[in-house]
């Protein structure tokens, strides 16, 4: 019996190695491509601008940055023109300067003066004796006195006093209430305020004296009043 020989082709059994990109054999696989250590740092140095990075990029969607909640958050941004501003004409008048600045009562009641005949549209000018005969009744007209009064005055009135204040002269003795009460503050350690006249002692005295700061300060003040008077003589000039 004749035995068949049957001839095939012989196949390898290792298969060829796929080719990886320069990126890949960077950190790796083709390490022998590589010569020049030189362009090894040039590779290393400038590998970002071989990536596309719109394709590379990666976002993690969270709901600070979905677009529904940015786009809502846009909706509701308060635009420049809507910011609130300081609605009192006195411009920084911090509570401890009160008394200071209105220690002449008759500043204080040029003020009350002034507001009542702008609220009402009169041009006669009142004293402190007619202040009991204006009663304020006329809720409308208490409200809009009050209101303007506070922004004239620099500092806010509470809701009691305002409502308990049903005559101009009471709600004048209010005002006058609060402009010499003397300051205090329980947060500031520093905030005592101290007068000669709580010292009846004659071997205790109080310094007044500024310190350095303060005189610098008080001088810094002086000297912007002084710049804007001359420039103020220059514009008239």
């Amino acid at each position: 019996m004749l035995s068949k020989r049957i001839l095939t082709s012989s196949r390898p059994l290792s298969t060829s190695a796929v080719s990886n990109s320069w990126f890949g054999d960077l950190f790796g696989n083709k390490k022998s491509k590589i010569t020049s250590q030189q362009k090894r740092s040039d590779i290393i140095e400038k590998q970002d601008d071989y990536i596309d990075k719109e394709l590379t990029k990666i976002t993690h969607l969270t709901r600070e940055n979905s677009p529904q909640y940015l786009a809502k958050k846009q909706q509701n941004k308060v635009k420049p023109e809507f910011k609130v501003r300081d609605w009192k004409n006195v411009k920084f008048l911090h509570a401890k300067d009160l008394e200071s600045f209105y220690d002449d009562k008759a500043k204080l009641q040029n003020v009350v003066n002034q507001t009542y005949k702008d609220v009402t549209g009169t041009d006669t000018d009142i004293e402190l004796n007619d202040y009991e005969s204006i009663d304020l009744h006329d809720l409308k007209l208490r409200f809009a006195f009050v209101k303007q009064l506070q922004s004239n005055l620099g500092f806010e009135l509470n809701d009691y006093v305002i409502s308990c204040s049903h005559d101009l002269l009471s709600l004048y003795y209010e005002v006058e209430k609060v402009v010499n009460k003397r300051w205090s503050s329980e947060r500031n350690p520093n905030a005592i305020v101290l007068r000669q006249s709580d010292f009846q002692a004659k071997n205790v005295y109080l310094n007044e004296s500024r310190d350095e700061y303060e005189k610098q300060k008080e001088f810094s003040k002086l000297l912007k009043e002084l710049e804007r008077l001359e420039q103020k003589a220059e514009q008239e000039a």
